[in-house]
């Protein structure tokens, strides 16, 4: 993700991808997906697209209850049960 992208999605200016998020997170790209599927993180459809709203996605983090976004995922990004 260039600077002004990051800048940008920083001042709520700007969508990002799950792996351009998960990048930014140093978390892999699985756990990007259960955030959102499980509502933890928001996230907008855009047909069969997702984005992400950085400056609303590091308000959600913030949430005491939030579990670890590692929590269930192996190293490979694989979920586990």
């Amino acid at each position: 993700m260039s600077d002004e992208r990051l800048k940008a999605a920083c001042n709520g200016d700007g969508w990002i991808t799950a792996e351009e998020l998960a990048d930014f997170l140093k978390t892999p790209v699985a756990s990007i997906w259960r955030l959102s599927r499980t509502g933890q993180i928001p996230c907008y459809r855009l047909g069969r697209l997702m984005r992400f709203d950085l400056a609303e996605v590091r308000v959600a983090l913030k949430t005491p209850d939030l579990q670890s976004a590692d929590e269930g995922i192996a190293e490979n990004g694989e979920e586990i049960d």
